[in-house]
């Protein structure tokens, strides 16, 4: 929600990032895994994740990350997996 003096509504990145920082302060005797859609799919936040000593799942879809699919794509086929 906006707060006074905001010009816009808070993202989803923006809330993740406050609750995994908050899990990781609050829980850190538990070794959680994080479970994500494509929208987490991205260098900057799996760096986060890390960064909080966090591990985690993310499911993409080929349609969202072609190029991720076609880098896999190829080292299969350079290991002669298909």
């Amino acid at each position: 929600m906006k707060e006074d003096g905001d010009n816009k509504n808070d993202c989803e990145r923006n809330a993740s990032k406050r609750l995994l920082k908050h899990l990781s302060e609050q829980y850190k005797h538990l070794k959680p895994i994080i479970i994500e859609d494509s929208l987490s799919a991205n260098g900057p936040h799996l760096k986060w994740l890390k960064s909080l000593e966090m591990r985690y799942i993310i499911g993409v879809k080929q349609g969202d990350h072609s190029h991720l699919f076609d880098l896999i794509q190829k080292k299969n086929v350079s290991r002669g997996s298909h």
